[in-house]
């Protein structure tokens, strides 16, 4: 950057016979390669493990002041991305998904697969990518539950564990003959062994049986019965609670006491004359 030349050491550190500084550092997968400045900020490299590459990169980041350098590892955490469709027979069965794979291995105690589900949904083959045509005109109650568990998020909080789903799927077939899945769903964390990585599982059972959806329109005089019957009912209320009222107020006046008049007579409430 100011025409300097630098000098990089290499050095390498084995995580099984170093495992606190390791984890200190936050190294969740081998082999892992960075580079550090002299204040203990790093960069990370991603890309092709050659030399031609590794030897691209040092030169490139080595003239970067700021982009591409942090302090902390968690500046660098990557998450993945799984989007698919996937055919499965209608029987009991299961999706794992798990972290790794590439050129390197996880460490199985640092590995998190904690997730945010954007969208799962059951739908049958013929229906393609635009299935959720067929949701329309269904009652806002089903439609919640073809997707409960979108936009949601499932963290751990802490290591060695993963969530699991159990799913209950329902077939749901709409007024207009279209077929659409409910499924209840009920989650749980499980504990992994301290060597073994971690999966984001989700097991799933297709009931035997369908739920139809059908509009149940009134006949006018239905809708008129019913109406009468809240009026009377109303009607009836008010008449119950007038009586209670002048119940109360009967009380509460026998209650009160009462004036005297002349010659020691006790008022009683009546209308009084004399001539």
């Amino acid at each position: 950057r100011d025409g300097v030349e630098r000098r990089v050491r290499l050095i390498k550190v084995n995580c099984v016979d170093f495992q606190t500084i390791c984890r200190e550092k936050g190294v969740d997968a081998y082999p892992m390669l960075r580079l550090y400045k002299a204040d203990g900020s790093f960069s990370l490299f991603e890309g092709e493990r050659d030399e031609a590459e590794i030897v691209r990169w040092i030169e490139r980041t080595i003239k970067m002041k700021s982009y591409g350098w942090a302090d902390n590892h968690e500046a660098f955490e990557r998450g993945c991305n799984a989007k698919g469709r996937l055919l499965v027979p209608r029987v009991p069965g299961r999706l794992e998904l798990q972290a790794g794979g590439g050129d390197q291995a996880l460490n199985p105690r640092m590995t998190n697969v904690s997730h945010l589900v954007k969208h799962l949904s059951f739908t049958d083959p013929d229906d393609g990518r635009y299935h959720r045509k067929s949701w329309a005109g269904l009652p806002l109650d089903v439609i919640r539950n073809l997707v409960p568990l979108d936009g949601k998020a499932f963290v751990t909080e802490e290591f060695h564990q993963a969530y699991i789903h159990d799913l209950k799927v329902v077939s749901t077939v709409s007024a207009r003959g279209q077929t659409s899945y409910q499924f209840h769903h009920h989650r749980r964390v499980s504990t992994v062994p301290e060597d073994e990585i971690p999966q984001a599982k989700f097991h799933f059972d297709i009931e035997p049986f369908s739920i139809w959806v059908k509009a149940d329109s009134k006949k006018w005089y239905d809708f008129c019965t019913s109406l009468l019957a809240i009026l009377g009912g109303a009607y009836v209320t008010m008449r119950l609670m007038a009586h209670g009222s002048l119940g109360v107020l009967a009380a509460l006046w026998h209650l009160m006491p009462r004036p005297k008049l002349a010659g020691g007579a006790l008022d009683d409430g009546g209308p009084h004359w004399s001539q």
